[in-house]
């Protein structure tokens, strides 16, 4: 099943930014962006994990959204980035998302909207033959589990 999003990206050029330590703040080489994760019916979707690929260094940045759907990240200006989705055990790229090296400090707010599946299915978990005993091989496919229900804790399995 193809996750469908909805990606929309508006430019602001910041004038005057709060100097709270606990706060990002965009810089001449860095963009800030901040994003936001919901459904289809503007519902937040805490604990989703969003990574941008950076298409010239081909470094990952990535955030997971807190209890109200949102996080912010720092992006250096100058790049395209591939933005991608987590899913179970793998990601699902969805859209290109250019920053611009212009000068100056700017802000970009990022709205996705998801619609994740509501099954997965777990593979490559192996048994002895005859046991209740697993190969060694399907130890990935466990962590990748527990993984996903340590970052995802209102995840019902």
């Amino acid at each position: 099943m193809k996750n469908i999003f909805i990606l929309s990206f508006v430019l602001l050029s910041i004038s005057a930014y709060s100097q709270d330590t606990t706060k990002l703040i965009p810089t001449e080489t860095q963009m800030l962006v901040n994003v936001s994760v919901t459904n289809f019916q503007n519902i937040p979707r805490p604990y989703e994990i969003i990574i941008f690929e950076s298409v010239k260094e081909k470094k990952l940045y990535s955030g997971k959204t807190n209890a109200k759907g949102k996080y912010s990240l720092l992006l250096p200006k100058g790049d395209t980035y591939l933005i991608k989705y987590k899913e179970f055990t793998d990601s699902t790229e969805y859209s290109e998302f250019e920053i611009p090296n212009k000068p100056g400090k700017y802000t970009s707010e990022l709205k996705i909207q998801i619609e994740p599946p509501k099954t997965y299915t777990l593979e490559n978990v192996f048994f002895d033959t005859g046991l209740s005993t697993l190969k060694t091989t399907s130890y990935k496919s466990l962590n990748d589990l527990v993984e996903v229900m340590k970052l995802k804790p209102s995840l019902i399995i």
